[in-house]
């Protein structure tokens, strides 16, 4: 049960910053943010970074996550690839820097299987996003929940998603 409402600003423009944590490769539950997180170089409003192998759940972010760094990885909640369940955010995502990615909850989600089947990877699950994501610098990627995401066939990375339409915005 963790909360953040003042501002975060990554001052050395080279960095993981988050309403709750800069990284994680954990859990995080029952957490909010409503500050500004900016310029960082993976960013979100609940973890900067919730890296490959990490949870957030019942979590969500209703402050402005944005960056106009170079190469930058932004989502709602969080800037990197883990799981995410039980979450939303309301909250703008923009990445104004060339080579970015903005997703409206993560940056990426992915899976993969191993010689016998086995799936590994992340995973978004009844979760939704009702902000605002732009990326307006060339090259950059965007999307309403993942801004980038491994697999042909997304029913194995998003169930029970939602996010209201016209809300991108960008290149």
């Amino acid at each position: 049960n963790s909360w953040n409402t003042g501002n975060i600003l990554n001052s050395s423009d080279n960095g993981d910053a988050g309403g709750i944590a800069g990284y994680t490769s954990g859990s995080i539950r029952y957490c909010f943010n409503t500050g500004e997180i900016s310029h960082a170089t993976k960013g979100g409003g609940i973890a900067g970074n919730n890296a490959s192998r990490s949870h957030l759940s019942n979590c969500y972010n209703a402050g402005y996550i944005h960056t106009s760094n170079t190469g930058t990885t932004i989502g709602g909640l969080g800037g990197g690839n883990g799981s995410v369940t039980n979450s939303y955010n309301t909250g703008t995502v923009c990445a104004d820097g060339d080579n970015s990615t903005a997703g409206g909850l993560v940056y990426n989600t992915w899976q993969s299987f191993d010689s016998h089947g086995n799936r590994s990877g992340s995973r978004v699950e009844n979760s939704y996003n009702a902000g605002s994501v732009c990326a307006t610098g060339t090259g950059c990627a965007l999307g309403n929940i993942a801004a980038s995401y491994n697999y042909s066939d997304a029913s194995g990375l998003f169930r029970n998603c939602y996010y209201l339409e016209d809300m991108l915005h960008g290149e």
